[in-house]
């Protein structure tokens, strides 16, 4: 009988330790993969916008035909009409996710003036752009790096003093 019981402690034992791997320790993340950065608008917003987004591209958009879906690396979820901030993460809710392996060289705040935008130039309107921390005359850029996360891809919109608008 003695046995029974001792067999039976024995086999609920070992099933409950050959399960765990260590015990009630917190599961581990993986790395987050990609960036994220904080947007600060300065001065009213137009009234003409019907949604505003972090976009950014593979390559600088020189001529109508650079502002294409195939040229697009990330887009962001939309961020709300009348914010005076806003922090953005490209692995929360994007619209288009980077890949790791991607260099992203042109990374700006859009905002479509149109109802129904489509990737066209036409539809959309450049309201800040990310410059380097090294030369503010330079566009930055991002490479996006499995495993790691960079932070402070910091963009300021000034509705008063626009940047130079793409080829459209």
């Amino acid at each position: 009988m003695k046995f029974k019981i001792y067999s039976v402690f024995l086999i609920i034992f070992l099933l409950i330790y050959s399960g765990c791997e260590h015990g009630i320790a917190p599961r581990s993340e993986p790395p987050r993969t990609g960036f994220s950065g904080k947007i600060y608008f300065k001065n009213n917003w137009p009234n003409d916008i019907y949604q505003t987004r972090v976009v950014a591209f593979r390559e600088t958009i020189r001529t109508v035909a650079d502002f294409n879906i195939f040229n697009i690396g990330f887009i962001s979820d939309t961020i709300p009409y009348g914010v005076s901030e806003f922090t953005y993460e490209s692995d929360k809710n994007p619209l288009i996710e980077p890949v790791a392996g991607t260099t992203l060289k042109y990374i700006v705040v859009a905002q479509a003036i149109v109802p129904t935008p489509l990737p066209r130039r036409q539809d959309w309107r450049v309201a800040g752009i990310y410059y380097s921390s090294e030369d503010s005359t330079k566009y930055g850029s991002v490479t996006i790096e499995q495993g790691i996360f960079k932070r402070n891809i910091d963009i300021v919109v000034d509705f008063n003093n626009p940047p130079v608008q793409p080829p459209n």
